[in-house]
């Protein structure tokens, strides 16, 4: 499979609501999310694979639905970057 391919079926995977263990095949032991200050985690913060799979169990409450539209994608080796619109409707008041 192709890192498009996998990073697309992750979109995927993640518009149809799995989240926690079901993840964890998109990932490699040493992953780091930055997230930046937003709406949904005003102050931001930083995570390991095992508090970001935590995160996404709970987050599941946060969002009644959420979509992934791939707008450009930039491939070199096994290097890959999407552009993507994300569109969500969420289940509690932000």
């Amino acid at each position: 499979m192709s890192n498009e391919a996998l990073a697309r079926e992750y979109l995927k995977a993640l518009e149809n609501g799995e989240s926690g263990d079901a993840l964890r095949r998109f990932y490699t032991e040493d992953f780091e999310q930055i997230e930046y200050p937003n709406a949904l985690n005003p102050r931001g913060q930083r995570s390991d694979l095992a508090h970001a799979l935590d995160r996404s169990e709970k987050g599941k409450h946060l969002l009644r639905r959420q979509t992934f539209a791939v707008r450009y994608v930039v491939s070199s080796g096994e290097s890959v970057a999407l552009v993507v619109g994300w569109c969500a409707v969420v289940a509690v008041p932000v």
